[in-house]
């Protein structure tokens, strides 16, 4: 059985590679998955490496559409021929880059006829990421404002079809001409584009459209620490250096201080910049909004038990929507499962859409 793994290499660091690895067994509750697709995203080094105590390899690829080809013990809810999507926790020890994997019966769902593999695969780590901020940590409701930094990324794009289909005003950043023409043609387009490369103050067009109130939730991909010209605090550029998949060359996004200044008074700045770092400046400017700071991390549902409910909630109702097309995913391209370790090194220079490994 053919698989994508992260070796270990001499000096420490992780790569990509191919490895032969027997045909799986299923455990009781699980089954094994035929991999027809998995959505490719930069890999956490770092974290992957904590969870699998330091492992010569590490398993990578997680968002898995496929076939079930076989059932362990107490398997009650599905059977071999069935179709299904789900996604591998980061603990898990099996790669979905894969020819097959191994998968509990409770952490996957159906797959919809009408919705291909591709598809699939390619919507469930973006709708995930997006659930958690848009629904979970936002709480967006109708009549919110809300800011999708990113936008035309796959996560920024069903996170802004979320909040749309919510009843929220959507106003979204693109870094450049080409992801704010994407933004312009989306259906319907976000109520405001604010493309930084040509604006010299964001947070003047985003108080201007909001009346002077500022966005009741900001969700960001990643913020600049520094404003224009400052250079990266050491930290950060390790926290970096340790993803797999993530080019770190200039590209135009708002610094921490765009955010807390476009903050509407009890607003919810939402981010997934791990190293943030609040100066007291920062933090009191906050406090005087009365806003809150939220970090999303999409994996956490499938690493906490008690949190599965909520999983399952998600899976199934982006199923519904992918079904009745009301979320449509970005699909960038596609690779083969020979492309997928070259391919894993350059994820993040394909800011519009998501990079599908299909067999």
């Amino acid at each position: 059985m053919k698989s994508v793994c992260l070796k270990r290499e001499a000096d420490g660091t992780y790569k990509p590679a191919y490895t032969e690895l027997p045909p799986l067994q299923p455990h009781r509750g699980h089954v094994i998955v035929e991999v027809k697709a998995c959505g490719l995203s930069p890999v956490d080094v770092k974290v992957l490496s904590s969870l699998h105590d330091g492992a010569e390899t590490l398993p990578v690829g997680y968002e898995v559409a496929g076939v079930v080809k076989d059932v362990g013990q107490e398997v009650t809810s599905l059977q071999v021929g069935d179709s299904v999507i789900g996604l591998l926790s980061l603990a898990s020890s099996c790669s979905g880059c894969a020819e097959e994997c191994e998968m509990s019966e409770l952490a996957v769902v159906p797959k919809p006829e009408s919705v291909g593999f591709i598809v699939a695969a390619g919507s469930l780590q973006p709708a995930l990421w997006a659930y958690t901020a848009v629904h979970y940590l936002g709480n967006v409701t109708a009549g919110n404002t809300v800011l999708i930094c990113d936008g035309a990324t796959a996560n920024g794009t069903v996170a802004i079809q979320l909040a749309q289909l919510w009843g929220a005003k959507v106003i979204a950043t693109a870094s450049n001409h080409e992801e704010a023409e994407y933004l312009e043609k989306m259906k319907p387009p976000p109520a405001c584009i604010i493309n930084l490369s040509k604006t010299r103050s964001f947070v003047e067009n985003c108080l201007a459209e909001t009346g002077g109130l500022g966005a009741d939730c900001i969700i960001d991909q990643g913020v600049d620490l520094f404003q224009s010209g400052e250079r990266y605090s050491e930290i950060v550029l390790t926290a970096l250096s340790h993803e797999v998949g993530t080019v770190t060359g200039e590209r135009r996004r708002i610094t921490k201080h765009d955010a807390i200044s476009a903050l509407a008074v009890g607003g919810k700045w939402i981010t997934s910049m791990s190293q943030l770092q609040l100066d007291p400046p920062d933090s009191q400017f906050l406090s005087m909004k009365s806003a809150s700071v939220s970090f999303v991390f999409e994996h956490a549902w499938m690493l906490s038990a008690r949190q599965h409910g909520k999983y399952m909630h998600i899976l199934e109702d982006l199923a519904d929507k992918l079904n009745k097309d009301i979320l449509k995913p970005m699909i960038h391209h596609t690779v083969s499962l020979l492309d997928a370790c070259s391919e894993l090194s350059t994820l993040s220079s394909h800011l519009t859409g998501k990079v599908v490994m299909k067999i």
